[in-house]
């Protein structure tokens, strides 16, 4: 004799949909990196288990850089933006609510963005595996269309440090488990950071970097160290900075957001452009000055960012994950020369430039990447 039990089948069946999943993502998107982002301030526009998201934003100066031509949304906040919400979309769209690990992330600026428009985010899983996710994004002015970035993000979707994730959420056992499991992510959002807006003009703020060396042109020798271990890059002088990762940097899990390495790798590369340049705009010689150092807070309004080139892409590469301080170098790969004027060839700092930033912890490489930046 078989028993039915329509209601019992009903709430499975529910739950298989992962209805809970919003709920769960809210609460993370409340404290630490998201909070810092202001991603609770976001618009949910579509929530669907085929479609992805769809979020609404609007940019304000908090979320700008300023240079010289004016106050912009910068790449590495794309990036932030792309991989926090495309997260929430591999949460609603996985069986079992993953929200995995970066692996890679590449963002490509379309469009230039100043504060006041508002943009609409869409982000939808290309393939959904046991192991990778492949998630796509685009971004576009909410008002005429105007598609401003494009995006890729790859995930690592094995839960390694939560072992019984898949089993909790699986439908025959997540309508009994939803209980406690809310209560436990409730205790554990509680432990999390909330930054105070209103404390800060800008979300730079937050990324005060230590130690912070601008170098010149190597011009040759063998490498620069910058006196911590893993500092030298061979043949190439860098710029260096160390940031000191708290929760406001962090993840729902408290280790680095993939975002918030983005914005502290641009921000370095920035720099590092710009001091490049002015120096080649004050020598015809195919060599650089030498090398200064000083300390400076990641202020966007800084003098020696103010000149610099604005980025085009972003690509970041995630080996390892990082919880405590890290240590970021930037330095610009060969650029194209020009003839000067007597005829000799000289680097001309602003066609085509691309740049290398490695992320280090106690010297071990944990996360790589690429800018390519706008001609001027």
């Amino acid at each position: 004799m078989r028993i039915k039990c329509p209601r019992l089948f009903a709430a499975i069946k529910n739950h298989s949909k992962h209805a809970d999943a919003l709920e769960f993502t809210q609460l993370f998107h409340s404290i630490n990196f998201a909070h810092t982002l202001r991603v609770s301030e976001a618009e949910l526009v579509r929530y669907d288990i085929k479609e992805g998201l769809e979020t609404t934003h609007a940019i304000t100066p908090y979320l700008c850089r300023t240079d010289s031509r004016g106050t912009y949304l910068s790449v590495g906040v794309i990036t932030a933006l792309f991989d926090e919400i495309s997260t929430a979309a591999c949460i609603l769209q996985d069986k079992t609510h993953r929200p995995g690990v970066s692996v890679s992330l590449v963002v490509e600026v379309l469009a230039n963005v100043a504060p006041g428009r508002t943009l609409l985010l869409k982000t939808w899983a290309d393939k959904l595996g046991k192991s990778l996710a492949f998630l796509r994004l685009d971004l576009r002015d909410a008002v005429t269309g105007q598609l401003v970035a494009v995006g890729k993000h790859c995930k690592m979707l094995p839960m390694a440090g939560v072992p019984f994730w898949d089993a909790a959420f699986a439908p025959f056992l997540y309508p009994f488990l939803k209980r406690p499991l809310m209560g436990l992510t409730r205790n554990h959002v509680a432990q999390g950071e909330r930054v105070d807006w209103h404390g800060a003009a800008s979300l730079y703020d937050y990324f005060p970097l230590d130690d912070l060396v601008l170098s010149g042109n190597g011009g040759g020798v063998g490498g620069v160290d910058d006196g911590r271990d893993g500092g030298k890059v061979e043949g190439k002088a860098t710029t260096t900075a160390s940031l000191h990762v708290q929760p406001r940097h962090c993840n729902g899990l408290f280790k680095m957001h993939g975002g918030a390495l983005a914005v502290v790798a641009e921000d370095v590369a920035v720099r590092d452009v710009a001091a490049r340049l002015q120096s080649s705009s004050s020598s015809s010689s195919s060599s650089f000055s030498s090398s200064s150092s000083f300390s400076s807070s990641s202020s966007s309004s800084s003098a020696e960012a103010a000149t610099a080139p604005r980025a085009r892409s972003l690509s970041m590469h995630y080996l390892q994950a990082n919880s405590k301080m890290v240590d970021v170098a930037a330095w610009v790969n060969d650029a194209p020369h020009i003839k000067g004027k007597g005829g000799e060839e000289v680097p001309c700092m602003s066609l085509g430039l691309s740049s290398q930033i490695e992320v280090r912890r106690g010297g071990k490489l944990c996360n790589h990447g690429t800018i390519l930046w706008q001609e001027k």
